[in-house]
């Protein structure tokens, strides 16, 4: 520059190329490729795309923003720490623990979360637990059934049967099993038998 002052670019023999904004260093050049200090700002609906066609693409359209890829799979990798998709700030959904577990979350509060002999379904506090399943064996009619774990200790299997769930089994948590038939109780165990 004029005043002598500042660098606004150096060109270092066998050696980087660095450019300069207002005497700091933004972007230089090294053996590896390039080194940015800062932000890199695009505008709407430019793509910062990697791979040699351009497979790999990071963009905002003014609307969304979108990471596309287009070859291959695409990994999500970490090192030794967890990798968490967050929907809204500070409000998980998914966490993935290093050589563990999966959790997932429902508003926040986890709901699912793998474990190394299984899985483990969890409700609010005080609330039942509902699983919900669906199987279309092609007849069209609801093929719907639901495992309630209860507040109450105990569980449930139902089935959905003309517009709503129909009690089929029901074990209390140190009491009776129940089955029953289109949604009446006919069998019962009882302390020292059954009705």
């Amino acid at each position: 520059n004029a005043a002598e002052d500042e660098f606004q670019a150096r060109f270092i023999e066998n050696g980087a190329v660095e450019l300069y904004h207002n005497g700091s260093k933004k972007l230089e050049t090294n053996a590896a490729g390039i080194l940015v200090t800062g932000n890199i700002t695009t505008g709407d609906n430019n793509e910062v795309a990697c791979g040699a066609n351009g497979d790999l693409k990071l963009y905002h359209n003014g609307t969304n923003s979108y990471i596309d890829n287009h070859q291959g799979d695409l990994y999500i990798r970490g090192e030794d720490d967890h990798i968490v998709l967050q929907p809204v700030d500070g409000e998980s959904a998914i966490v993935c623990d290093p050589n563990g577990s999966v959790h997932l979350y429902h508003d926040n509060f986890k709901t699912f979360h793998t474990k190394s002999n299984g899985i483990v379904l969890t409700g609010p506090e005080g609330v039942d637990c509902n699983i919900d399943m669906y199987a279309d064996d092609g007849d069209d009619n609801a093929d719907f059934w639901r495992i309630v774990a209860g507040a109450d200790g105990g569980w449930r299997l139902y089935n959905y049967a003309s517009g709503s769930y129909e009690k089929s089994i029901s074990c209390a948590g140190d009491g009776a099993v129940e089955l029953y038939y289109d949604g009446t109780k006919q069998f019962q165990t009882i302390n020292g038998g059954f009705n």
